[in-house]
């Protein structure tokens, strides 16, 4: 068996761009992804966690999403798959970051470290000692 062209491999290893990277939904790994969310471990975890149980719409529809892509014609699903992409990419980085959370200082706290009690190092002989 031969190898592909070297031109043919620049073609398919592509560049960095969106639209260059093949749009494709794998309908096994929605599957995966819908089934790990549903296990006990992790929806135990999560009501550990946050006192309730993980939602797993999302995974639910991205295993739909997939399975309905492969009744569509290749080139329509490859937009679909793409104009997907986009839209979730957009609502990730619109999203309020824990960034947003945290001030950032330029000096620490007023009385930070705070100094140390002086209630606790007044009983220093608390060891009996022995005398013969």
């Amino acid at each position: 068996m031969q190898d592909p062209p070297k031109a043919e491999q620049a073609q398919t290893n592509g560049g960095d761009t969106a639209d260059s990277t093949p749009a494709a939904c794998s309908v096994w790994d929605a599957f995966d992804k819908m089934q790990l969310c549903y296990t006990l471990i992790p929806q135990v975890k999560h009501y550990y966690r946050y006192g309730n149980f993980r939602d797993c719409t999302a995974d639910r529809e991205e295993f739909n999403f997939c399975l309905k892509m492969k009744m569509k014609s290749r080139p329509v699903a490859e937009k679909l798959i793409r104009e997907r992409r986009d839209l979730k990419y957009q609502q990730k980085i619109t999203e309020r970051s824990s960034l947003d959370i945290w001030e950032l200082r330029s000096s620490p706290p007023e009385n930070f470290p705070p100094a140390p009690s002086t209630s606790s190092t007044s009983s220093t002989s608390s060891t009996p000692s022995s005398s013969t």
